[in-house]
């Protein structure tokens, strides 16, 4: 299905009964990722699983996609859609979009799920790398992508995964390199919201991986603690949705 935003056509699925979840994919993603899980929790949740902007089927917004205004596209998709209240399931750049929610629209928002994903800003080598990413995606865009993807997963059972990796790269050498780029200058710009996520008084978990490449497990114990969040550890590398899937079924 299709929503027009602005002038920006979102790409979105709908099904499932029962309480909403909104469901946002993390960078280099789409709505996809989500298949091994939905087919769990249909019967009990109605799954809005949109394709951010700039991945999968939905257009690219601008030069820049910052978090708060793929939010603001992701709000108005609940309204046109017309639930009024729902909870989110964030991966990675998808947690930074969800927290983007809270801003603007927190009473809407029941419960958020952080998956594999902080509320923190980005370092100042973090964005660095992120530059450098950027001019590596124009220079060589199969290389930055299928690197990377590889690189998220645990790399002591990546080898479990080449199927799946190979659709994800599949997949994401399809997206403009326009969108990817704006997502990554998003990400790099984003600010701090610990204290917004400390401040919200609906229920807020935190799902992270023992072998997380990017985002440490003994880092996210620290915020879910400071936070007042839930804190559940899983195995495995940064694509949790993947590595494990029944895990996250349960604790959702």
């Amino acid at each position: 299905m299709i929503f027009e935003y602005e002038r920006t056509n979102i790409h979105y699925q709908l099904k499932g009964k029962g309480p909403c979840i909104v469901m946002l994919h993390g960078f280099l993603e789409d709505h996809q990722i989500w298949e091994g899980i939905t087919d769990r929790l249909i019967e009990r949740f109605t799954l809005l699983m949109p394709d951010l902007p700039g991945h999968g089927r939905s257009d690219v917004m601008g030069e820049v996609h910052s978090m708060k205004d793929m939010a603001l596209a992701i709000q108005a998709l609940t309204e046109h859609l017309n639930i009024d209240s729902y909870q989110i399931l964030g991966h990675s750049m998808g947690g930074y979009v969800s927290l983007a929610l809270l801003e603007n629209h927190a009473d809407s928002v029941d419960r958020i799920m952080l998956l594999n994903s902080t509320p923190e800003a980005d370092s100042d080598m973090r964005k660095e790398n992120r530059n450098r990413g950027i001019e590596l995606l124009y220079r060589n865009p199969s290389t930055f992508i299928s690197s990377l993807i590889r690189q998220l997963f645990d790399p002591e059972t990546v080898q479990l995964y080449e199927e799946e990796i190979s659709q994800l790269v599949t997949r994401a050498t399809s997206f403009p390199l326009e969108g990817i780029a704006a997502c990554m200058r998003g990400m790099r710009d984003r600010p701090d919201r610990t204290s917004l996520l400390s401040a919200f008084t609906g229920r807020k978990l935190f799902l992270s991986a023992t072998h997380d490449p990017i985002i440490e497990l003994t880092q996210i114990e620290q915020l879910a603690n400071q936070t007042e969040s839930d804190f559940f550890a899983l195995q495995g590398g940064h694509m949790s949705w993947l590595e494990s899937t029944a895990e996250i079924v349960k604790i959702v």
